[in-house]
C-alpha cells in the first residue's frame, strides 16, 4: 500500500527533471548576462555613488531567489514529510487491533530491545 499510493506520482518525475534541467540552463545564461552587465554599469565603472536608489540591485537578487527555486525544485511530487504522512495514517487505525493480539507491555518491551 505504501508504494501504490505514490507509485502513480513518479510518472511525473521525467517530465520534472527535463523542467528542471531546461529551467537551469536559461536561468544561467540569464543570470550570465544580467551579471556581467551589472558588473559592467556598476563595478568596472566605478559608479558606485549612483547605485542607491536604482532598482537594479533588487532585480538581482530576485534573480539569485529565482534561479535558486529552480535549483531547489524536486524531481518527485511528494516529499519525506508526504510519505511519513502516509505511513502513519496507513499504521494508525492498524495500532488498536494490534494490541488485542499483543499486550501493550510486551509490544513496549520488544520495541526497547530493538532501539538499543
Amino acid at each position: 500500500m505504501l508504494l501504490a499510493m505514490p507509485g502513480p506520482l513518479l510518472a511525473f518525475s521525467g517530465q520534472l527533471v527535463n523542467a528542471r534541467l531546461i529551467g537551469l540552463e536559461r536561468y544561467e545564461h540569464l543570470a550570465l548576462d544580467y551579471t556581467t552587465g551589472f558588473d559592467d554599469r556598476w563595478i568596472a565603472h566605478a559608479r558606485q555613488d549612483e547605485l542607491l536608489g536604482t532598482a537594479d540591485i533588487q532585480s538581482l537578487a530576485d534573480l539569485g531567489n529565482s534561479y535558486r527555486m529552480v535549483q531547489e525544485m524536486r524531481v518527485v511530487v511528494f516529499g519525506r514529510r508526504d510519505l511519513l504522512t502516509l505511513v502513519f495514517g496507513l499504521l494508525a487505525p492498524i495500532c488498536p487491533l494490534v494490541l488485542t493480539v499483543i499486550p501493550l507491555s510486551a509490544l513496549l518491551k520488544k520495541v526497547t530491545q530493538a532501539v538499543l
